[in-house]
């Protein structure tokens, strides 16, 4: 063998524990890696995950929120109605007042008009038994002035 062939051999014979050595730590380091990106897919995964039941969080809030302001709506309205219904009954309310105060009015004035009939009726009464005996009265001169 010459020389050079020796040398050669020599290289061949460092390179190939070198070798091995590089792939064994190629190996690891891939190995490595493997298991980094296999964690960054799995946190990947937690992420999205998260997020879609964040979304469907989201859309139940939203979907409660729009309830909601359907409820207050609604309540809204119904209020409406009852100040209605408040407002036509204290309108009514002041309807009857004034018709009992008219009807209290027009006892009264029945009260005096029976009164003064009364009244009327006693002087009647007086005026007519006056006015018997004033009849009595020239019933009586009459009968003194017999025509014979």
């Amino acid at each position: 063998m010459k020389h050079g062939d020796n040398q050669t051999n020599h290289v061949r014979g460092v390179r190939r524990p070198n070798c091995g050595r590089r792939a064994e730590r190629s190996g690891k380091a891939t190995a490595e890696i493997t298991d980094m990106i296999k964690g960054i897919q799995s946190e990947t995964e937690e992420a999205v995950q998260s997020m879609e039941t964040g979304v469907q969080e989201v859309d139940k809030g939203r979907e409660l929120a729009d309830k909601a302001g359907n409820s207050l709506t609604e309540i809204v309205n119904m209020s409406q109605r009852v100040m209605d219904m408040i407002q036509q009954i204290a309108t009514a309310a002041d309807e009857q007042s004034t018709a009992a105060e008219q009807i209290s009015k027009n006892v009264e004035n029945v009260s005096s008009v029976t009164k003064e009939t009364a009244t009327g009726a006693e002087q009647a009464a007086a005026a007519a038994e006056e006015l018997n005996k004033n009849a009595e009265g020239l019933k009586q001169i009459v009968s003194q002035f017999q025509v014979s």
